[in-house]
């Protein structure tokens, strides 16, 4: 979260240090900013909204957060490094396969996992994109994180790996943008259609890559 100007040192209070106590705070504004951005959006909450949330003072918030948009960014970053985290283990778990379709499935099941939390797909979906300049280039900054981990897997795979690097991540981000409207149109439909379908149709958008370039089955996954 944003640093706090705030001398940190002080004496024990509680069986806590100062420092513990004050990351035991940020720790309630974030819960309650994932709560408030994810049921009630980012435009209309106030500070004093998600002060009430965290059971904490405005004097806490601007200590620990800054403002609204500082906590939004905040909030982003943790839901997207948690399913980032979600993501790189299970290519680790699955780092002997030689069926690459079968860790595309797991890793896109993995996403749509963290994505069933409708708190979690508000925030990271729809709320953070646009919210404000900062915020626009911090998500796509993170589109371009699983854009390149798509193409550093699929390059295990490929025995003559042609495309440039500017292909690379053209073709990256048009397959995570996809993976991204497909996530948008389940959230909004309430969820209505099974995980396993959503992995079973964008696989195959993956699968189509796959034919393209002559994904081979012949080596072990080595994570980069």
């Amino acid at each position: 979260m944003t640093k706090s100007t705030v001398q940190t040192t002080g004496r024990t209070y509680g069986g806590m240090s100062q420092e513990e106590r004050i990351a035991q705070r940020r720790q309630q504004f974030l819960r309650a900013g994932i709560d408030v951005f994810g049921t009630e959006g980012f435009r209309s909450v106030t500070v004093r909204r998600i002060c009430k949330e965290a059971k904490l003072t405005d004097r806490y918030f601007y200590e620990c957060c800054g403002s609204i948009e500082s906590l939004l960014m905040d909030v982003y970053e943790h839901c997207m490094q948690k399913t980032l985290k979600g993501v790189t283990a299970h290519i680790a778990s699955q780092a002997s396969t030689k069926q690459w379709q079968q860790l595309i499935d797991t890793i896109l099941d993995s996403f749509f996992q963290e994505m069933e939390d409708p708190r979690v797909a508000r925030i990271c979906m729809f709320e953070a994109d646009g919210a404000s300049e900062d915020m626009h280039q911090l998500y796509n900054r993170y589109i371009g994180k699983f854009a390149q981990l798509t193409i550093q897997v699929s390059k295990h795979y490929v025995d003559d790996w042609q495309l440039s690097d500017e292909e690379g991540d053209v073709i990256g981000n048009a397959l995570i943008g996809g993976v991204i409207q497909v996530t948008r149109n389940w959230v909004l439909s309430d969820y209505q259609v099974p995980r396993a379908v959503l992995v079973s149709g964008a696989g195959k958008i993956f699968a189509g890559m796959a034919t393209l370039f002559g994904l081979t089955t012949n080596r072990d996954l080595q994570p980069a």
